[in-house]
């Protein structure tokens, strides 16, 4: 709860303290920080973070759930910086925190807060400029989607998560036309 407040409040304590180790708990954060430069720094992800290609050279921590990730296997690979998942994850939240590691809680659910969560991590480990980057592309891409494609839009805007690698991509194109609904 006492993060999340710093969370909301657009202040973290362990800002620009450039991450160099980062355990990654989720496939939206493990792409997120591949967008945004910091591939290197991951050193551990999830058995089901399999996107871009690459991810699948960094070893794991296991599943996905919360209940089969154990804290020791996290801390195995000494991360100075965690990024999870509210909800799945928040049982390991004081326990890193115990043993000295930052974390951040993403609570993401709409574009902007999707946004808002790539400049917060691009802060927290030193990848702001790059961060900011990536926002300009995501926000150049949303504008040719919601010209060329309203149902991909409706999809995205509705659930981000499971979009977002198609934004990436930019594989609009892949809808059929039959598929096309116009907003009312």
């Amino acid at each position: 709860f006492f993060f999340i407040t710093f969370i909301n409040l657009n202040i973290f304590p362990f800002e620009n303290q450039s991450k160099k180790r980062i355990v990654s708990l989720g496939p939206t954060a493990t792409e997120i920080l591949f967008a945004i430069g910091a591939e290197n720094q991951i050193v551990a992800r999830t058995d089901i973070c399999d996107y871009p290609p690459e991810v699948k050279k960094i070893k794991s921590v296991g599943g996905f759930d919360g209940k089969s990730i154990s804290l020791e296997a996290i801390i195995s690979f000494e991360p100075d910086f965690v990024y999870l998942f509210s909800g799945m994850h928040n049982h390991l939240i004081q326990p890193l925190k115990n043993f000295g590691i930052d974390v951040y809680v993403s609570n993401a659910f709409s574009i902007e807060q999707i946004k808002k969560e790539i400049l917060e991590v691009g802060k927290i480990i030193g990848n702001y400029e790059q961060a900011k980057k990536e926002i300009h592309l995501l926000k150049q891409k949303e504008s040719k989607i919601k010209k060329d494609n309203d149902l991909f839009w409706n999809i995205y805007k509705n659930n981000p998560n499971e979009a977002i690698t198609k934004l990436k991509e930019n594989e609009t194109h892949n809808i059929t036309p039959y598929t096309r609904i116009k907003n009312k």
